[in-house]
């Protein structure tokens, strides 16, 4: 499959599409247990909301809580100011529903793989 992406990526890189971001460590939950702000350094990638840059991209960025408006406001204008169209509609930011039931050191991806109804 990943050959056969490599193969075709000029076409697609052409085509409409959307990044999904996980953001989630993959290190050993001891290791993740004693990691201060475990949370807040897992979202510390929200930055790849910037491949928007590609008017061909829309992102879906899953966060392991739920940003403030601010946040959210400051990130679209930013993506204003270097002029890419229409913000708002090109990145979008998703929480686990279930986030606040599980443990602080838990992964992302866990949560999610562990979640009823994924995300809300």
């Amino acid at each position: 499959m990943q050959n056969e992406f490599k193969r075709t990526w000029k076409q697609i890189k052409n085509k409409r599409r959307i990044e999904l971001h996980i953001n989630s460590y993959s290190i050993d939950e001891t290791c993740r247990m004693s990691i201060e702000k475990y949370k807040q350094k897992e979202n510390a990638q929200l930055a790849r909301i910037f491949s928007v840059k590609d008017p061909n991209l829309e992102v879906i960025y899953i966060s392991p809580f739920p940003l403030t408006n601010e946040i959210q406001q400051y990130y679209q204008k930013i993506l204003e100011l270097v002029e890419i169209e229409n913000p708002e509609t090109r990145f979008t930011v998703v929480v686990p529903e279930n986030y606040v039931k599980f443990h602080r050191h838990m992964s992302l991806t866990q949560i999610l793989l562990l979640s009823p109804k994924a995300m809300k």
